[in-house]
């Protein structure tokens, strides 16, 4: 069979198949970074999105669902909250005491606590989560408030999300490197070869054999790193080498599969203070706020509405450690106009007249 009439076969899917992959499915409250070289992020709001065209691509999942951890139990959100709405109103959360709790199972799209179900990005996340609810609740009631610090602590740290990043820049760049060069063996050299006169010359044996070296590589590579960082979730490191070898053209993208749950234990907020830059931080910094200090001031539980202060608070503090003024990041958009009386800082609808929460979101609005 002439060589180029197979190729040309075969072209259409190879390179659909990696389009493919670029798409990014996001969900509400599990917002996703990207970007295209692993300098410069962006965040992707919910939906399916084009993430990344080139091989070098990083993208980072991230959590927005609140877990409030207490010594007596835990507030999550209610089974029938819908996620495709914004969380306003401190009704949306129920609470499960520490004894009452007879079976906590991690999913791969939820962490089951009895019959309340707490939504998950991935299995990594559902894993991570389900075992901190364990360890907390085996220990006593006196311990468990040191415990429950710790784990604050570390979600929002922003110096060891930029440790994680240096540990691992170096084999990320290895795997950067090798996914480049099986794209344009694959999509640049391949077609050169076959539509010119070099395909009389071609070894193809030697041609093929290379290209498969570099999948394994890529295989063994991200094996080997995901080891290191999913070393608790196997669920996970099995079905990105299942998918590499169900569908090979899967490997270009082996740095997202690295990436993508890495920074699963941070809070999405300490994410976006590390890898989004000053303009972007500030607006999402500033939303956050004015949630949290909307439903602190809904709560009646003392813990719940501690849970939001302290937020509020700790959010201030990621401003101010990248030389933004919290002011600023509160202040109402440049886009208002002399009409308006109020707007909401989450959706960001403007009013004419005050009405006290947003028709749209819930949020309680902002005075002008």
């Amino acid at each position: 069979m002439d060589i180029r009439l197979l190729f040309d076969e075969v072209f259409f899917f190879l390179a659909a198949f990696y389009l493919l992959g670029c798409f990014s499915f996001v969900k509400n409250y599990f917002p996703q970074f990207t970007s295209h070289t692993g300098a410069t992020f962006s965040i992707l709001s919910p939906g399916i999105r084009f993430a990344s065209v080139a091989p070098t691509g990083e993208l980072f999942c991230a959590r927005q669902l609140p877990v409030c951890f207490t010594p007596e139990g835990v507030w999550v959100l209610r089974n029938g909250q819908t996620l495709e709405t914004e969380i306003t109103s401190a009704n949306d959360f129920v609470f499960i005491s520490y004894d009452q709790m007879q079976k906590i199972e991690a999913s791969t799209h939820y962490v089951a606590i009895d019959d309340i179900k707490i939504s998950a990005s991935s299995p990594v996340y559902a894993e991570r989560m389900a075992r901190r609810i364990r360890e907390i609740k085996k220990l006593e009631r006196k311990d468990r408030r040191e415990k429950i610090d710790e784990y604050l602590r570390e979600s929002f740290d922003v110096a060891s999300v930029h440790s994680f990043r240096k540990t691992y820049h170096h084999p990320i760049r290895i795997l950067k490197a090798l996914a480049s060069a099986l794209f344009v063996m694959t999509y640049v050299a391949l077609p050169i070869i076959v539509f010119t006169p070099l395909v009389v010359q071609a070894k193809w044996s030697v041609i093929l054999g290379l290209m498969l070296s570099y999948h394994l590589l890529i295989v063994f590579f991200t094996m080997r790193v995901n080891r290191k960082i999913y070393k608790d979730v196997l669920e996970y490191r099995l079905g990105v080498i299942i998918s590499f070898f169900l569908l090979p053209i899967e490997t270009m993208h082996a740095v997202r599969h690295v990436t993508k749950e890495s920074l699963a234990q941070y809070d999405f907020i300490t994410i976006a203070a590390v890898l989004l830059d000053k303009g972007s931080f500030m607006k999402i910094a500033g939303r956050e706020i004015y949630r949290a200090r909307h439903l602190a001031r809904q709560c009646r539980n003392l813990a719940l509405k501690n849970y939001w202060s302290d937020r509020s608070y700790k959010i201030g503090l990621l401003l101010v450690n990248k030389d933004i003024d919290v002011e600023n990041a509160l202040a109402p958009p440049e886009d208002i106009d002399h009409t308006t009386v109020c707007y909401c800082p989450i959706c960001g609808s403007k009013y004419n007249e005050y009405a006290g929460a947003c028709v749209d979101c819930g949020m309680g609005l902002v005075r002008l």
